[in-house]
């Protein structure tokens, strides 16, 4: 089951993206110990969370992408009736005005995507920076290979038993997904001093190829609103949404 949570905050001061870096350590010390350890060793993690403002209001996400993270992260930390939250290292205690819940099974997202007749053009926003690491260097561009194999192998990491990935995916991924439009800037993600390459914005895409890879192409990018792409998405990074307005 994959589920998010939107917690509308009342600030004392301006947060920006890379805050959620902070908001992580935060959820972090709710978890318990034994769980926090199989997330520090996790590579792939089975949660995601950024900061956003829509509509003049900031939000924190949080999303878990199975039944496990779910009862860790969300269940047993009771944290969707949270009335604030504590940020040390800026000592400052954030008001939470309201928390949203949403689910969504797996049988939902099959039949949303997979099962279904999906338009052949989609538009994706990448809504906080997003990056990719290619040998040991940042990426800040996106391309089909690097969006598609980071949705994969997150995808595959929490559905074990029906991995989807094959040794003639991506490149058909490549030869069927053409990249018709976009409006990209180049940004930053501050870590700990560190400044990571990122860039933000949106891309508009067309599938053409059989409608099952149409559909699948769906399923990874609805599957990557709640997971994130690219790295460091516990941390803030790579929040993804599908615009459903152009």
């Amino acid at each position: 089951m994959l589920t998010r949570l939107t917690f509308k905050l009342n600030p004392p001061q301006r947060l920006i993206s890379s805050t959620a870096c902070l908001f992580h350590g935060a959820l972090l010390q709710k978890i318990d110990r034994q769980y926090g350890e199989f997330l520090h060793f996790s590579q792939l993690k089975p949660f995601s969370q950024y900061l956003i403002n829509e509509n003049n209001n900031l939000l924190w996400k949080l999303q878990t992408l199975d039944n496990n993270a779910y009862k860790h992260i969300i269940l047993d930390t009771d944290i969707e009736h949270l009335k604030s939250i504590y940020l040390e290292q800026k000592d400052i205690n954030i008001d939470i005005i309201s928390c949203e819940k949403y689910e969504m099974t797996e049988s939902e997202l099959l039949n949303k995507t997979f099962f279904g007749t999906c338009p052949r053009s989609i538009k994706i926003r990448f809504c906080t920076p997003t990056s990719f690491k290619s040998n040991g260097k940042y990426q800040n561009y996106p391309t089909i290979y690097h969006i598609f194999s980071s949705l994969i192998k997150k995808y595959d990491a929490v559905n074990t038993e029906n991995e989807i990935n094959s040794p003639t995916l991506l490149d058909d991924f490549e030869k069927y997904i053409n990249i018709s439009s976009y409006n990209l800037r180049s940004t930053v993600f501050h870590i700990e001093g560190v400044k990571i390459p990122a860039f933000l914005g949106t891309l508009s895409l067309r599938i053409n190829g059989p409608q099952q890879l149409v559909n699948l192409v769906h399923l990874l990018l609805e599957f990557g609103t709640f997971s994130g792409v690219g790295i460091k998405t516990a941390l803030g990074m790579g929040a993804l949404e599908i615009d459903m307005k152009w």
